[in-house]
């Protein structure tokens, strides 16, 4: 396995002759986390191979309260030496790295691992590429944190809604809801959108029946842990709200017909053996009612769908797993200037 991981690092030579040190060098920062100390090495090739012994070393003989140099030696050896007896927090980052550009005069490499920062240098020099990288790294590890996970869809939708309200989108002309809109074209706008925002596997039109390969949800996702949420897309607009006000399409009843797909959805995925994890209706919209008034509707849908008894009765399994109705009023924009 370590053998074919340097294979690997090694085929990236193209890109930088150091690009798969630098790599390696990198994952130190979270690997000593919260510690403070000098990282000097000579060739730095001998990383590749000994990077498990040095993070072991470093954690086990590292103090808090010394300031602290670790050496890789040529021979594979680690070592480390005090610096100074103060804690190697109490120094500033410039401090740190006015000490580590001394160091590596003569040649070898010194990695500065301070209280928010990692650096390299060598030969008395900032090494730039490094550098650069590592803030890259940072920051595409900053971008992944953010990502929502299937607990937090909620706040997915609600940043959908307030992104596509400031920032516009192709379904709205000159303040009215295109002619050529379809369900397709909304559900692919929160798809693209659950793909960049959440750690989640988005799968387009989710089978929900083995026996039935036509039964499908518009959205489904699927979190590390198999668990899966399910996502209906619907709309209604109000006829004179279409660039062609002779343009009708559908009614609040789109509600209703959202719930009985997704209770059909929740039984099947149910009986198949899926985790369900929860169930959402994501209804777009354009009315001239209110957004308090279109969820009131909305609410009393689902009553009138739970309230209902016989063979036409909504069942156990959505009721545990509906999770909410989330109302977009297409025609909420607000253009920044």
């Amino acid at each position: 396995m370590v053998q074919m991981r340097n294979e690997f690092l090694d085929s990236a030579g193209f890109i930088n002759k150091n690009q798969a040190e630098y790599s390696i060098l990198t994952d130190l920062y979270n690997a000593c986390s919260n510690k403070c100390f000098l990282f000097q090495l000579k060739n730095l090739d001998g990383i590749k191979n000994f990077y498990t012994d040095v993070v072991k070393y470093i954690n086990v003989n590292y103090k808090s309260f010394e300031l602290m140099k670790f050496v890789l030696n040529e021979e594979g050896i680690i070592s480390h030496e005090i610096l100074n007896n103060m804690a190697g927090s109490s120094f500033s980052d410039v401090d740190l790295f006015n000490l580590a550009l001394d160091i590596s005069s003569d040649g070898s490499y010194v990695l500065v691992r301070g209280k928010s920062t990692l650096t390299l240098m060598h030969n008395g020099k900032f090494d730039d590429k490094f550098n650069n990288l590592f803030a890259d790294k940072q920051k595409m590890l900053e971008v992944e944190k953010e990502k929502k996970d299937i607990d937090q869809l909620e706040w997915v939708f609600e940043e959908f809604h307030l992104q596509r309200k400031f920032r516009g989108c192709e379904y709205v002309i000159a303040g009215k809801v295109s002619d050529d809109v379809s369900e397709q074209q909304l559900r692919n706008s929160i798809m693209e959108f659950l793909k960049r925002k959440t750690k989640l596997y988005v799968v387009p039109e989710l089978c929900t029946s083995k026996t039935n390969d036509e039964e499908s949800v518009d959205i489904g996702v699927i979190d590390s842990n198999n668990r899966v949420a399910i996502i209906e897309v619907k709309y209604f607009v109000k006829q004179g709200l279409f660039v062609d006000e002779n343009k009708k399409a559908y009614s609040e009843k789109r509600f209703l017909d959202g719930y009985k797909q997704l209770d059909k959805y929740c039984i099947h995925l149910n009986e198949d053996n899926y985790d369900l994890h929860s169930a959402f209706l994501y209804m777009f919209y354009a009315d001239v009612k209110s957004r308090e008034e279109v969820i009131k509707d909305a609410e009393a849908y689902l009553a009138e769908y739970m309230s209902i008894e016989g063979e036409e009765a909504c069942s156990d399994k959505f009721k545990n797993h509906y999770k909410m109705t989330y109302c977009d009023n297409i025609l909420d924009l607000q253009y920044a200037n």
